[in-house]
């Protein structure tokens, strides 16, 4: 009777310990993990927590059940072996979900650099073998303590699940709507004003390949192409109510009050309330408020929309360095992924979609006048569309991104014919826009199309292209030749120019484009934030410096910051150092001279900081102190022996030329220059480095991985007040 009672205890402490690992091994992977995902992005799912729990509870059930009752069958050691490793990859998925948690970057399909992540890589694998070689070795051991240490880690994750919710916000209602696409291309025979989003198009590029193929400028007769164009904000979630409201948003307000309050008084509402129905197409229901378009409807949840998203993305992130990259290739090629034509979340498809539905599904039907709101994924990476419109992997580069452009003005210009064929284009007031540039320096900014006015920029080159939207308009009854104009323009100018185009009184701020002369002057405004991928985890967008555009907004001389940082519920000036005279300022590694470096400078080193544009400049706040100044620099030229040997390394002060010297030799080198004060602004003065011979170790074939432009590694900077004579 003993002898049963011991079995039974042993029995039940063995399917006890079984359940524990299983459960344990289910809960973290397809319960908290994917949770933990979706509490910390939830603004970039379309679904709420309650339409997903559901699913992630029954497949946690499921697969806890499933590996529980095959571990039951195994028996004596193998039983507490294998228990001890199911334990131990719930333990080492919680280790490398929770703990060692890399930052690869966005995981939208854009290339990932895995060398750059080799320690990564043998920190992850040291650990996982380690655990997985104790676990396997130490098993009887182990054993012991798996029921107890299984029910830790699930609370742990519990708990950790709890409080992350709580302080999360709450779930937006626009998660609860969605766009109808059915009335996508019916058109009215009376009146229709037309936007078509590109997203991501950049002003330049449309120049390059108008530039390069009249096909493409026959395809636009009756636009006109503002070159000088100005967009708000280098991302899509700002800049939609920008174009619809011409209201800039500054983080004074959470975004979900700012999208309440500005469509009160915007362009849709203006059209709707003058008899114009309201349609939109392609873009999240986050940047609208809701009721705001007649092709709204309540959205019903289905496991289609969910396609374990979060599940695959659980994996990527839960697995060790080396697998990661075979996993990401499974996500974005999978259902979730950017190849896919089946997915109704692939934005590529919905581009594609619309393309070959334009023929298929155009009529006019509808007497009332009509609005359309297209945004399409345009321009934007990954690059996976190419001219002819038809899917291809195209390079991550300026090809594959010009490459894409062509694809999103065949789509935007198949529309437009059709729109002639119809006989109603004249009748259509139709603007193509982007609704910012592009943010990666990988793209680059041809400016060499336009003649530049030759002055050293004092902010970052890269800042530019992400606001440099294309803009192309057709007013009623417009058929000339594409005609382009130089009028400094913005799109929050948009609903101001279409409401004069209609003859509707309206209080939009800006000035109609119709009505500028490329011989205006105005400045024009411009918000720059980090992107990164929790910028929209907050009910805020990042921290937002502002700049303003005076001149021809390619050059980025013509960009000045105010030095207005907009952060949540808060605006502060910030403006560069202040700077004592004959102090040394050095900029090696945790100096708190590195404020100091304001653009075109890479992070710190031990005793230097390279240089990694062909500009690069320092800046600080110093009262003029009417008197002559000297200028005293260390830093180490980008010389290379037999691969680079010449760096011309060209100084100024505020514009002005104060020396120009060529070095052909890796050593640190002290140079200095006398500044009449003349030179000097009020109170903010800025050092430019014109580096004309600045490369890449990449270029030059000397590195792998390292594209910055290296021009010099300033080591220090002295300015003090020249003795008399």
């Amino acid at each position: 009777m003993e002898l049963n009672s011991l079995l039974i205890k042993i029995k039940s402490k063995s399917v006890i310990t079984a359940i524990s690992a299983a459960f344990l091994l289910s809960f973290t992977l397809f319960f908290f993990g994917p949770t933990t995902l979706y509490y910390t992005n939830i603004y970039e799912f379309n679904y709420t927590f309650f339409d997903i729990s559901p699913y992630l509870i029954g497949l946690t059930i499921i697969f806890g059940l499933i590996l529980a009752f095959a571990l039951l069958l195994l028996k004596g050691k193998n039983h507490r072996r294998i228990v001890c490793v199911a334990f131990t990859f719930g333990l080492l998925f919680y280790i490398q979900g929770n703990i060692l948690v890399w930052d690869y970057g966005l995981l939208n399909g854009q290339e990932i650099i895995w060398d750059n992540y080799l320690i990564n890589g043998i920190i992850d694998s040291l650990i996982w073998i380690g655990i997985i070689v104790i676990s396997l070795f130490k098993f009887e051991r182990i054993y012991k303590f798996i029921t107890i240490a299984s029910i830790f880690l699930i609370l742990i994750q519990m708990c950790g699940l709890f409080a992350l919710a709580y302080s999360s916000p709450s779930e937006p209602l626009w998660k609860s709507y969605s766009i109808n696409s059915e009335s996508n291309f019916e058109f009215s025979e009376n009146k229709n004003v037309i936007i078509i989003v590109l997203d991501t198009f950049q002003s330049d590029i449309f120049q390059e390949i108008i530039n390069e193929e009249n096909d493409y400028v026959n395809m636009f007769d009756g636009f006109t192409y503002y070159r000088n164009a100005v967009g708000g904000y280098p991302t899509t979630k700002a800049s939609i109510p920008l174009i619809l409201t011409g209201d800039y948003y500054n983080n004074s307000i959470p975004y979900d009050l700012f999208i309440n309050e500005s469509y009160k008084s915007s362009l849709p509402k203006m059209l709707k309330e003058n008899g114009y129905i309201i349609d939109i197409y392609g873009s999240d229901p986050q940047y609208y408020p809701n009721d705001f378009s007649s092709n709204e409807s309540i959205k019903d949840f289905n496991l289609d929309i969910f396609d374990l998203q979060l599940t695959r993305i659980t994996l990527f992130r839960s697995l060790p360095h080396f697998l990661k990259e075979y996993f990401y290739l499974q996500l974005i090629e999978s259902g979730d992924g950017i190849n896919s034509e089946k997915n109704s979340d692939n934005y590529h498809a919905l581009d594609f979609r619309f393309y070959h539905n334009i023929d298929n599904k155009f009529e006019i039907t509808n007497n009332s006048n009509m609005f359309k709101f297209y945004h399409l994924w345009g321009s934007h990476p990954p690059f996976r569309l190419n001219e002819t419109v038809q899917y291809e992997f195209l390079p991550h580069n300026r090809s594959g991104y010009k490459e894409q452009s062509k694809a999103s003005l065949q789509i935007a210009g198949k529309l437009v014919k059709k729109l002639k064929e119809s006989g109603i284009y004249d009748t259509s007031m139709i603007i193509i826009i982007g609704d910012h540039g592009m943010y990666d320096r990988n793209m680059g900014l041809n400016i060499s199309q336009i003649k530049n006015d030759e002055k050293l920029s004092i902010i970052s080159p890269d800042i530019v292209p992400a606001g440099l939207p294309l803009v192309l308009i057709k007013p009623f009854n417009s058929n000339t030749s594409l005609t382009i104009s130089d009028a400094p323009i913005s799109i929050s100018d948009i609903p101001i120019t279409v409401a004069n185009e209609l003859k509707i009184k309206s209080n939009f701020s800006g000035k109609s484009m119709l009505l500028i002369n490329g011989s205006d002057h105005r400045d024009r405004l411009y918000y720059s934030y980090v992107v990164w991928p929790e910028s929209y985890n907050f009910q805020y967008l990042p921290p937002m410096d502002e700049y303003t555009i005076r001149n021809f907004s390619w050059y980025a001389n013509s960009w000045q910051p105010t030095y207005r940082k907009y952060s949540p519920n808060k605006m502060e000036i910030v403006e560069p150092p202040e700077y004592i005279l004959n102090t040394t300022l050095s900029f090696g590694k945790d100096q708190l001279s590195s404020d100091y470096l304001i653009s075109g400078w890479s992070t710190s080193e031990a005793i230097y900081t390279w240089s990694e544009a062909k500009t690069a400049t320092i800046a600080f706040t110093l009262d003029n102190p009417n008197t002559t100044l000297s200028l005293n620099l260390k830093l180490y030229p980008y010389v290379i022996e037999k691969y680079h040997e010449n760096q011309r390394i060209v100084t100024y002060i505020n514009q002005h030329e104060i020396g120009n010297l060529s070095l052909n030799k890796y050593q640190l080198t002290e140079m200095e220059f006398g500044i009449p004060d003349e030179y000097l602004n009020e109170r903010i003065q800025y050092v430019n480095f014109y580096l004309p011979d600045a490369m890449s170790p990449m270029e030059l074939g000397v590195s792998n991985t390292d594209s910055r432009d290296l021009g010099i590694a300033i080591s220090s900077l002295q300015l003090k007040k020249n003795e008399p004579q």
